[in-house]
Formats: C-alpha cells, sequence, structure tokens
C-alpha cells in the first residue's frame, strides 16, 4: 500500500508562533528554550521605531509596555497564555539585547529552576495558567546547510489581512496562520530570501524548514518528516509598480509600491548569537 508523504504541520509546531501586541501594532515572534533559560525573539521593528514624526532615525520603544499572547501544546484553541512585560525594565537589567542592523530583539523571559518557571523581573502573568510552549535551541538548522528550492513554512499573526475585513472575517483572527513557500536566495546566510509573501504582522514570526526522509531498510520503507527552525520573517520585499504612469505619462506621482511575494529573512544562527550574549550575562 502507498505510504503518504507527510508535508502538513502538527499543531504543536503552529503553536510555537507568538502574538506580539502593542497598542494598534502587532507582530509576531517564537520563544526559545536554552541552557535552563526562556527567550523571546522577534524583529526590532515591532517594538522599537524607525523614524520619528520628522523622518529621522529615531530607534526609541513604541511604548514600554507590551503583551505577548501564545497557546500552549496541544491545544484546542480555545484558551491562550499572556503575559505582560516593561521593556524598559527588562533593558535596565541587560535582558534585551538587539541588533538595528538585522533588525532582530531578542528578550529574556524566565529561568527554569527545579521545573518551575521564574519569571524575569518586568514580566507578569495575566492569564491564570502559564506553560510557555517553547522551541528547543536544537531545533535550530545552520543557515550554511540550507540550499535554494527548499520546501518552508512561515507561521505568524498577519494581523494586515483584518484591516479590510473586520466585519465580515474570514477565520478566527486570534488563530496563526501558516503560509508556504521556498527558499529563493541565501544571500550572506546571515539573512536570505524566501519566495513566500509576507505581510503586515507576520515581523518576527518564526520560519521552519521542512525535511522529508525517505529510508529503505531490508524492505521496509520509512519516512521521516523533520522539521527545523531557520530564521524569522523580517519583511517583504516592496515591487514598483509602474502601470498607472505606464498607462498615463503625465501622471508622476502615482507609483505604488506593491508585495512582491518575495520575503526577507533572519538566519537564526544570528539570532542565537544574541541569546548567547544574554546567556552569558546572566551566567552567576
Amino acid at each position: 500500500m502507498p505510504t503518504k508523504l507527510n508535508t502538513a504541520f502538527n499543531t504543536d509546531l503552529i503553536t510555537l508562533a507568538a502574538e506580539v501586541i502593542l497598542g494598534k501594532s502587532y507582530g509576531s515572534g517564537i520563544y526559545i528554550y536554552k541552557d535552563k533559560q526562556i527567550f523571546f525573539c522577534t524583529a526590532r521593528h515591532v517594538l522599537f521605531n524607525n523614524t520619528n514624526p520628522q523622518g529621522k532615525p529615531n530607534f526609541q520603544l513604541k511604548q514600554n509596555h507590551i503583551q505577548i499572547k501564545s497557546y500552549p501544546k496541544n491545544t484546542d484553541y480555545k484558551s491562550f497564555e499572556k503575559i505582560n512585560i516593561d521593556l524598559g525594565v527588562l533593558a535596565a537589567q541587560g535582558l534585551l539585547s538587539v541588533n538595528q542592523l538585522l533588525d532582530t530583539c531578542v528578550l529574556k523571559i524566565a529561568d527554569i529552576s527545579n521545573n518551575q518557571l521564574q519569571l524575569s523581573k518586568g514580566i507578569k502573568k495575566i492569564t491564570h495558567s502559564l506553560n510557555i510552549n517553547v522551541a528547543s535551541s536544537a531545533m535550530v538548522k545552520p543557515a550554511m546547510d540550507i540550499q535554494v528550492g527548499e520546501e518552508l513554512y512561515v507561521i505568524g499573526y498577519p494581523k494586515a489581512v483584518q484591516l479590510l475585513n473586520r466585519k465580515q472575517p474570514f477565520y478566527d483572527y486570534n488563530l496563526p496562520l501558516v503560509r508556504k513557500g521556498i527558499t529563493s536566495c541565501m544571500n550572506d546566510y546571515k539573512t536570505f530570501i524566501i519566495d513566500c509573501s509576507v505581510v503586515g504582522g507576520n515581523s518576527g514570526g518564526p520560519v521552519f524548514i521542512a525535511e522529508n526522509i525517505i529510508t529503505n531498510t531490508n524492505g521496509k520503507i520509512e519516512i521521516k518528516n523533520n522539521r527545523y527552525l531557520v530564521g524569522i520573517a523580517i519583511q517583504y520585499i516592496p515591487l514598483l509598480n509602474m502601470t498607472a504612469k505606464q498607462m498615463n505619462p503625465k501622471m508622476q506621482t502615482f507609483n505604488h509600491a506593491e508585495n512582491s511575494g518575495y520575503g526577507v529573512c533572519v538566519s537564526f544562527n544570528e539570532i542565537t548569537k544574541e541569546i548567547d550574549n544574554l546567556v552569558s550575562n546572566t551566567i552567576i
């Protein structure tokens, strides 16, 4: 009997994507467990401004308090977990790391001691229960091992799809969405390009590579469906729409930037470096 090649994601992997909420702004991210500590990784621009109202560089926090919403393992999606974070308190303790060049940000969330979760100062749980669904650092696959054309998945909370569809929602906007694509260009392995559209709200969301291994041992066929964390989504690549100008050459101000369908991701290798910096800063 033919064996189905399973390319689907299980619930535990989908729920690794968490939602960042700050006022009317949103983003995505992922919790990572390493050396008995839990960290949260997202895009820098989700939490920080790029410019001030005058258009000059201004990398200040959008607001001091944010919330992170996530679903536990084996969820039925009927209840979620949420924490409140005072970013100013975290920064004062050296528990916040930012890479402006790569547009990434890592927060230290908690220590694990005797199987107990000890939240960092400045972090409080909002919901009654808190069993943070984390990805292990062992899930990370080095960017150097990734080839162009590999199948990948982007998971996150693309809130931009809500803007025109609030009165007639197409799905429950509290849920994460999975999007499928391929690696398109590996750049310098610090960042890589994906042929997979990302929109507002996807920023900071995890990117997984799908690896399906088929083995034949003494006539017995086995299929292993491996999923590796390779990066986070940062932004889409804009495409200049020249159609209107070509139709009316006298119209000089109608150039419009659209989503090209390509996205930029930061390799998780680079994010791991930020995590390592926070680990070394907090080891007693």
